[in-house]
């Protein structure tokens, strides 16, 4: 969890400046808290993270952080001509790859 939820609100994860991946610009000081102290409990055990997460997740839900209304459908189309080329679903790299593509015909 800590991963995910880390780069997706942590507020130096804002897209604007920062470089990162929190794509909404959502900012909370106590959600950062949270999430820096989760990251930072002596032993990393599950139990003694598992209040700093809850809390998190309520604070995230209440404030509805993210609100996922779009999913966009793409559309790839390569000529038949070109060989050794990859098109795929996101995998997180490119969804496209031509390590060694040529041009036949």
């Amino acid at each position: 969890m800590d991963g995910i939820a880390y780069n997706l609100l942590h507020s130096k994860n804002v897209i604007i400046g920062g470089g990162g991946f929190n794509l909404a610009a959502y900012v909370n000081p106590r959600v950062d808290e949270l999430l820096d102290q989760a990251r930072t409990t002596s032993g990393c055990a599950v139990a003694d993270r598992l209040p700093l997460y809850r809390e998190m997740q309520q604070i995230v839900h209440d404030e509805v952080a993210y609100d996922w209304l779009v999913s966009t459908t793409q559309v790839h189309v390569l000529n038949s001509r070109i060989n050794d080329s990859y098109i795929g679903q996101w995998d997180g790299l490119l969804p496209i790859t031509f390590p060694n593509w040529s041009i036949s015909g």
